[in-house]
């Protein structure tokens, strides 16, 4: 009987323990969490990130791919690598529970990388440095110009100009990095033209028209009608002919008064009609007086105008020259002329910057040199001859007329100027002559 009371009492037990669980409460999954978001990484990189809550076990990710990352779940582990800039949001879900990270993808900020690593170029060259590195987006420089370069930066490129000799450091900068460029400018090489000036004879031509003189005392004079017929010259085997007023214009202006020994004046823009070696052009010219004896002038200058369709406008300063006439008061009979041209070509200069001796005492190895001794005129008449020492002229092969008179170009120098001006032919005017090298 004990028995059956025992086991009876264990099967109510029992049942009651059941009724017990089928009346519990279900208990709510807890939500999902990350060990840490936002999940920053660089291109290339490749992140972890654990996983809890939700049912802790199985996880499910959306999306498991983009342009920017690619992800994958491991038991609680979430993986990610980092494919391309930008920024990429992931929902996992486990049980019924669903939460959201967000994936932020960088560049990776490394050393920046010149190519070349360092620049040399002439003055006015310009050369390109590709750019890499620091964040590979933006890059900035500084400075942007010294005294010797200039720089400039578009997306990944720098671009270096050359200003003038000297060197200079340049910085470029990108994502906290920084990368300094060395730049050295060498001077270029500009193949100096043949000048005006050097087309000149070493001396005025003597009497035997075989040689030329040294100094205005071998000086022999000749009348319009020998010296017309001076076309072609040879002497010590070099050719030689009568320059035309053109070809004088050269050396010296057609302008009354723009090289004056006497005062100060200061003439700008002088349109001149210029032959060199054959080839006819209008330049500009600049001229300042400082009334002690010296005419600076800045010839040969591009211009935008021109006196006449044989004579075109210079379009660039290839052929700018300085000039500096001195009169050289020495006493009677050997009063000088000397000329002292130096080129300077597509170099910018003032005429304020040449009238100065400080700039002609300098630099000047290669500035040529012409004296042009005041032989005197001679005039001839029935009373006999003679020779005035206080001026000279020289004959030019230009021809002019002039109403009904006859005249011809010529270069008078006084003591107060010089100029290529007209003047009428007379049997009775003997003028010194200075030959031009045809080559």
């Amino acid at each position: 009987m004990r028995k059956s009371t025992t086991l009876t009492m264990l099967v109510l037990l029992a049942i009651l323990v059941s009724c017990n669980k089928s009346n519990d409460p279900v208990r709510p999954l807890p939500e999902i969490k990350f060990s840490s978001t936002p999940l920053n990484l660089k291109v290339g990189e490749i992140g972890n990130i654990s996983l809890t809550g939700g049912d802790g076990e199985k996880y499910a990710i959306s999306p498991k791919t983009s342009e920017f990352i690619e992800a994958s779940i491991k038991e609680n582990k979430l993986t990610v690598k980092a494919l391309k800039e930008g920024s990429e949001s992931l929902s996992i879900s486990s049980g019924d529970k669903t939460a959201k990270i967000t994936i932020n993808v960088g560049i990776p900020i490394t050393d920046i990388i010149l190519t070349p690593s360092e620049v040399s170029i002439k003055e006015g060259e310009k050369a390109t440095v590709e750019l890499s590195g620091g964040d590979n987006k933006t890059y900035t420089i500084e400075p942007e110009k010294t005294d010797f370069a200039t720089a400039a930066v578009s997306g990944k490129t720098l671009t270096i100009t050359g200003v003038k000799a000297g060197t200079s450091n340049f910085t470029i900068k990108s994502g906290g990095k920084e990368k300094t460029i060395p730049v050295t400018v060498t001077a270029s090489v500009v193949v100096q033209p043949k000048l005006a000036i050097e087309y000149i004879a070493s001396g005025n031509l003597k009497a035997d028209k075989k040689s030329f003189t040294t100094d205005h005392k071998g000086s022999d004079y000749f009348t319009w009608e020998v010296a017309k017929t001076l076309k072609n010259v040879t002497i010590d085997n070099k050719k030689y002919h009568l320059p035309t007023a053109e070809e004088w214009t050269g050396i010296f202006p057609r302008k009354s008064d723009v090289v004056n020994f006497n005062k100060q004046v200061t003439h700008k823009d002088i349109l001149e009609s210029i032959t060199v070696h054959g080839q006819n052009k209008t330049y500009s010219a600049d001229y300042s007086s400082n009334g002690k004896n010296i005419t600076y002038a800045l010839r040969f200058k591009k211009t935008g105008s021109f006196n006449s369709e044989k004579f075109p406008a210079a379009s660039d300063n290839k052929m700018q020259c300085a000039y500096k006439y001195q009169f050289i008061r020495s006493g009677k009979n050997i009063n000088k002329l000397e000329i002292t041209v130096r080129f300077i070509g597509d170099k910018d200069i003032a005429l304020d910057d040449i009238s100065k001796e400080e700039y002609w005492s300098k630099n000047n190895e290669k500035d040529v040199k012409c004296t042009f001794d005041y032989a005197g005129v001679k005039e001839e008449t029935f009373i006999g001859s003679t020779i005035d020492y206080s001026q000279m002229r020289y004959w030019t092969s230009t021809e002019t007329k002039e109403g009904q008179y006859n005249r011809v170009l010529r270069v008078s120098f006084f003591d107060s100027t010089v100029v290529v001006e007209s003047g009428s032919v007379g049997a009775y005017m003997n003028f010194s002559i200075r030959l031009f090298a045809d080559e």
